[in-house]
């Protein structure tokens, strides 16, 4: 099942969270969290989205990575839209975010 993972740990850009995409041994969500509880670390098979000089989209396997537990947010299903073409969204930022306090 492929997922996305959002762990409480920053990126490589300084955000205080980064979002990790990948496959799991695991058929559910149910199933992964009897995993998730069980270990204190899994084993994922990361993956990344890229686009080909084509335009084709596809996805990239980066390599197994094992993730802490502990640093785990929040897991849900990876849902890829069919098409971003429709999406009249504008960017909502530009560049990396800048905390104040």
């Amino acid at each position: 099942m492929r997922v996305m993972i959002t762990m409480n740990m920053p990126n490589s850009s300084g955000m205080p969270l980064h979002k990790v995409v990948a496959d799991v041994a695991a058929r559910t969500i149910e199933e992964l969290h009897e995993i998730m509880c069980e270990n204190d670390f899994i084993l994922v098979m990361q993956r990344f989205h890229n686009r080909l000089p084509s335009g084709e989209q596809v996805w990239e396997e980066i390599g197994p990575v094992i993730l802490s537990t502990f640093h785990i947010a929040k897991v849900q299903e990876y849902i890829e839209k069919e098409s971003y073409e429709d999406d009249n969204r504008s960017p909502q930022r530009v560049g990396p975010r800048t905390y104040r306090r």
